[in-house]
This record gives C-alpha cells, structure tokens and sequence, in this order.
C-alpha cells in the first residue's frame, strides 16, 4: 500500500504544476506582459527542439537497452556532460530561432516573459502534471492490488515489482520538492528568454551562448543527483532553488536592459 502522505504531497505537485502557468498569464495579462501569439511560439518551439529534434539526437546517442548510458561510453559523467549539453543547445538555439524568424515583430519584454511562458509551460505540464496524473494512476493500481495484472503484458515481474517498490518506498518529500522545483525551473524559462532575446534585439551572439551556459550550469546539479555524485537530494533542491532566485534577480536585471534599447 502507498501511504496516504504520498497521494497529499503528490497532489501538492499537481496542484503547483497546474496552477503556476495560469497564475503567470494571469499575472502578466494584468501588467499588460502577455502576448499570446509569443506564448504559442513559445510552445511549438519547445515541440519541436525538445521533443522532437533533441529525442532523434537521443535515439542516436542513448544506449536502446539502457537510456541511462550513452553508446559509445558507459561513463556515467559523459552522460551527465552529454544530457546538459543537449538540454541547453537544443533549448536556446530554439528560443533565437521563435524570436529571430518567428517573432520578427515581437522583441518586447512581454514578448519574451510570455515566450518563456510558453516554453517553460510545456516543461512543466509534461514533467511535473503528467508526472503527477501518472503517479496518481499507479499508486491507483498498487492499492487496489491490480498492478501487476495491469503490466504484467508489459513489464517483467522483476520491473512491475521495482515500480511497486519506487511509489511504496519514495518519501513523500520527494514530490513536495518536485513541486517547487516546477517554479524555479520556470523562473530559470523566463530569464533565459529574455537573455537570448535581448541578444536578439543587439545582434549580439554572445547573449546566445551566456544563454547556453546559463542553461547548463542550472542542470548541473539536477544531472550530478541523477548519477548520484550528489546523494542527498535536499542538496540538489538547495542548488536549484538558489538559481531560481538568481534567475528572478536576472530578470529585473535583462528587463532594464531590455528597457534602454531604441526599437
């Protein structure tokens, strides 16, 4: 059985997951910030560099018997340099290809938070809301016993047993700072946004790859933890939460740069 504290924090995780994108458009259709042809280009842009581009690039380089080790190598820190590496290129040279052929006309700051919006929203509904639902329909099927009759086409005893194992034995904190990870990984959208924008708006590539840097260092933490050179995870989470705030002190910082520029 999974403990009733799981199913609350898990909830907690849906809850910040779901709401956090519609207070944020909230907020910034009341600051005059939203545009929502910037919000939806932000959106395909993430499809289509992540999703779709970033997984082919991934079918070629992850070992198909194991996603967690790469082809060519089963050094676990190549993984890590390859899986940051990956996130921030495919992610930011996304974010100057939506402002640079998709959004010719719409450079403004509120172009870029909803930009951001847009692509952040996507991370966070893909990892942290269906991450959620999913949880919710396993630990459905643990507690009514109906598990290993559901998989068992599926999986191996040996998988369906360490699935069990992951939601019974998973503290309930784990979700809580999933939950608040969603946030500062959202905040980190925003800023990254408006830094390849204003390189944008400069013609300054060299805001393309403070972008790129940025991008990767804030996974660093996140990837050592998956690895596990980082083992407690209060750690990770005190890391990614340090350049969550960061982030939103960036962002005061690019919107005043944004700000001095002559259109």
């Amino acid at each position: 059985m999974v403990s009733s504290s799981i199913t609350y924090a898990l909830t907690f995780q849906f809850l910040v997951s779901f709401l956090l994108p519609i207070v944020l458009i909230i907020y910034f259709k009341r600051k005059n910030k939203l545009s929502w042809r910037s919000l939806g280009i932000g959106i395909l842009i993430f499809l289509l560099f992540v999703n779709i581009l970033e997984r082919l690039l991934h079918s070629f380089m992850l070992d198909p018997n194991n996603p967690s080790q790469l082809v060519f190598s089963d050094n676990p820190f190549f993984y890590c340099l390859y899986g940051i590496l990956a996130a921030a290129l495919f992610e930011e040279i996304g974010r100057f290809v939506g402002f640079t052929f998709f959004l010719k006309k719409n450079h403004s700051v509120g172009d870029g938070l909803s930009y951001g919006l847009g692509h952040g929203g996507v991370e966070v509904f893909t990892i942290g809301l269906l991450g959620s639902i999913t949880g919710f329909l396993m630990i459905g099927l643990i507690n009514n016993g109906e598990l290993t009759t559901s998989l068992s086409g599926q999986m191996t005893t040996e998988q369906i047993e360490a699935l069990r194992n992951q939601f019974v034995d998973t503290p309930a904190y784990y979700y809580i700072l999933s939950g608040l990870e969603r946030i500062a990984a959202l905040g980190m959208q925003l800023f990254l946004s408006l830094v390849v924008l204003l390189g944008v708006r400069k013609r300054e590539m060299i805001y393309i790859g403070y972008a790129v840097l940025a991008h990767a260092v804030f996974n660093v933490a996140p990837a050592l933890y998956q690895i596990g050179v980082i083992s407690n995870v209060f750690v990770a989470e005190t890391i990614i939460f340090a350049f969550g705030l960061l982030a939103v002190y960036g962002i005061k910082r690019v919107v005043r740069e944004h700000e001095q520029i002559v259109s």
